[in-house]
């Protein structure tokens, strides 16, 4: 599986308005799936200070045991307009713990300032990842799309 690194290289101009929208609101929606097998969606703190995409997560919580017991996820951009055009990121994966190193890479992450409580801190190794643009004016969306094995594709589509 592909790190966010990965997409970096492979995928630049998604990974750049991606990062611009985790950046901007410091939060994102993580789906996790429960043991009953239903969604959960709850929010992290996205971190990239690493070059790698990083989010901390308490141990103990509902959104960790869905994690230990099924690494599958998405994490997803924060819209806060529905009207406002802004683009929207998706990654698809499994969660994977990252090492003491990594862990310790971004001095701005919140988990450095909880070290008793040993959060856990992990990455998504990467299945697939999407950005939906909006062209208001043209009335027009584009979707690129990333897999390992397909590379990046896009396509548009009248919008709405």
């Amino acid at each position: 599986m592909a790190s966010w690194r990965t997409l970096r290289g492979t995928a630049p101009q998604l990974v750049k308005v991606g990062e611009e929208r985790l950046r901007h609101f410091r939060l994102a929606m993580l789906g996790t799936v429960r043991a009953d097998g239903w969604p959960r969606i709850s929010t992290v703190e996205p971190y990239l200070g690493s070059g790698e995409l990083l989010f901390g997560l308490i141990r103990g919580s509902a959104k960790v045991r869905d994690l230990m017991r099924d690494p599958r996820c998405t994490l997803h951009s924060i819209v806060d307009d529905p009207d406002s055009g802004d683009p929207e990121l998706t990654l698809r994966g499994r969660f994977a713990e990252v090492d003491e190193a990594t862990r310790r890479a971004d001095p701005e992450a919140w988990w450095l300032s909880f070290q008793d409580a040993v959060p856990l801190v992990g990455t998504i190794q990467l299945e697939g990842a999407s950005l939906i643009r909006f062209d208001l004016e043209r009335g027009e969306m584009s979707i690129m799309r990333w897999t390992p094995t397909d590379g990046l594709t896009e396509r548009r589509k009248p919008y709405p």
